[in-house]
C-alpha cells in the first residue's frame, strides 16, 4: 500500500481535469487524478470536436456561473497561447406563438440580471444577417454576441498539461472499485487514501456505486 493523498480526483475529463487544475494553482501539491481509461479517450463526453459555450439559459441559476466559465477558459488560454473558446455569437430561433417564443423570453430574462445584453430579431432581419437561413415570416430569434463554442479537446488537453505542471498526478487506466464511509478511494491497484475525493465522471463507472462518504461533486 502506498500512502494517503490529499485530493484524489475520480476521472480525467474536462471537469476532473479542471478540478487537478485548479487544486494545484490554489496551492494543493498532493492530488492524484484516477482514470480508468486512457487519457484524451474517446469514450466520455470532453473528446469531441466541440462544446457550445453560452450565457444564455433557461434560468439564471445557470447564467449566474457562465461569466466564471468564460473568465476561467480566458485564464487557460493566458497561460497556454491557445485559443479555445471561439466566439461565433448565439442564435436561437422559435415560431411566434408558441412555447418556443416563450423559451426566448426565459433566455432573455436569465440575462438581464447581469446585464448581458442580446437582441431580438425578426424574420426579416435573420434573414438578412444570415442569407442561407429559410425561414417562415413567423420566426423570431435572440441573438447574444458571446456565444460560441468551446475546442473540448484541446481544452482538457491543456488543464491536464497544467495541472501536471502543478504537481498533480494522473493514473490512466485505473478503475475506481467503491469508497468507504472513511472517503477513502479504492482504485485497482490498490491506493491508501484518506482523502477528499471528487467524482467528476459522466455516469457512475461500473462497479463503483454510490456509497456513503461525502462525494464533491463536479459531473452529472
Amino acid at each position: 500500500m502506498e500512502r494517503g493523498r490529499s485530493y484524489i480526483v475520480v476521472g480525467a475529463g474536462a471537469l476532473g481535469s479542471a478540478a487537478a487544475y485548479w487544486l494545484t494553482r490554489s496551492g494543493a501539491t498532493d492530488v492524484l487524478v484516477l482514470e480508468q481509461y486512457g487519457l484524451g479517450h474517446g469514450l466520455g463526453a470532453s473528446e469531441d470536436h466541440s462544446r457550445i459555450i453560452r450565457h444564455a439559459y433557461h434560468s439564471s441559476v445557470y447564467t449566474a456561473l457562465t461569466q466564471a466559465a468564460y473568465d476561467a477558459w480566458a485564464e487557460i488560454e493566458g497561460e497556454t497561447g491557445l485559443q479555445l473558446v471561439i466566439k461565433t455569437g448565439g442564435l436561437d430561433l422559435a415560431v411566434a406563438g408558441t412555447p418556443g417564443e416563450a423559451d426566448l423570453g426565459n433566455y432573455r430574462g436569465s440575462l438581464a440580471p447581469f446585464g448581458i445584453p442580446s437582441e431580438d430579431l425578426d424574420a426579416a432581419e435573420i434573414r438578412r444577417r444570415w442569407p442561407a437561413w429559410r425561414i417562415g415570416d413567423d420566426v423570431v430569434g435572440l441573438y447574444q454576441q458571446d456565444g460560441g463554442i468551446l475546442d473540448i479537446r484541446r481544452a482538457n488537453a491543456a488543464q491536464i498539461a497544467l495541472a501536471r505542471r502543478g504537481g498533480a498526478e494522473f493514473r490512466p487506466h485505473t478503475t475506481v472499485r467503491g469508497s468507504r464511509r472513511a472517503r477513502t478511494a479504492s482504485p485497482s491497484p490498490p491506493t491508501t487514501a484518506r482523502s477528499t475525493p471528487t467524482m467528476s465522471s459522466c455516469a457512475w463507472p461500473p462497479g463503483c456505486r454510490p456509497c456513503s462518504a461525502t462525494w464533491a461533486s463536479t459531473g452529472g
